[in-house]
C-alpha cells in the first residue's frame, strides 16, 4: 500500500484509484507526512485485524466492533447545502478582543466588555476561561 501511495507500484482498480486519489488530496494539507513500512513480524494484530473486516462472518470477540458500510466512502456528494451565516452573540466578543471595536450603542458596548472579561481569545478561536486548564472551545 505504501508504494501504491508513493507512485511506485501502479493500481489497476479503479476503486482503489479513487481512494489513492482522496488519500493525496488530503495528504497534501499537510506540511510533513511521513509513511513507516512495518514488517511483517510485527504486524501480527493489524494483519488479524483486517482479516476480520473482510470476513463474512465474525466469530464473538467482546471488545471488536464492526461496522458494515453501505456506501463507499469515496463516492463524490455533489450536493451540498449552501448556508447564510448570520451573526452571532461571539461576533461583537471577538471584534472587541481582537481589534478592540465596540457597538455605537454605549450600553451594549457596556455588555460587550462585562461578557468580554469571561473568554480568551486565541488564534481568532473563541474560549470560555474557566478553573480547570482545559479552555472551552465555542463553534
Amino acid at each position: 500500500m505504501i508504494n501504491q501511495i508513493n507512485g511506485e507500484y501502479e493500481n489497476q482498480d479503479e476503486e482503489m484509484i479513487k481512494y489513492l486519489s482522496k488519500l493525496r488530496s488530503l495528504i497534501s494539507k499537510f506540511q510533513y507526512f511521513h509513511l513507516l513500512i512495518i514488517p511483517w513480524a510485527n504486524n501480527n494484530r493489524a494483519d488479524i485485524l483486517s482479516k476480520l473486516a473482510t470476513a463474512k462472518e465474525i466469530p464473538r470477540m467482546g471488545n471488536i466492533f464492526r461496522e458494515d458500510m453501505q456506501n463507499l466512502s469515496i463516492i463524490e456528494n455533489d450536493d451540498v447545502m449552501d448556508i447564510d451565516v448570520e451573526t452571532s452573540w461571539m461576533d461583537l466578543i471577538i471584534s472587541w478582543l481582537m481589534d478592540g471595536v465596540l457597538l455605537v450603542d454605549t450600553m451594549e458596548a457596556r455588555i460587550v466588555t462585562y461578557k468580554s472579561n469571561r473568554f480568551y481569545l486565541k488564534d481568532k478561536i473563541l474560549y470560555k476561561k474557566s478553573y480547570a486548564p482545559p479552555l472551552l472551545r465555542f463553534l
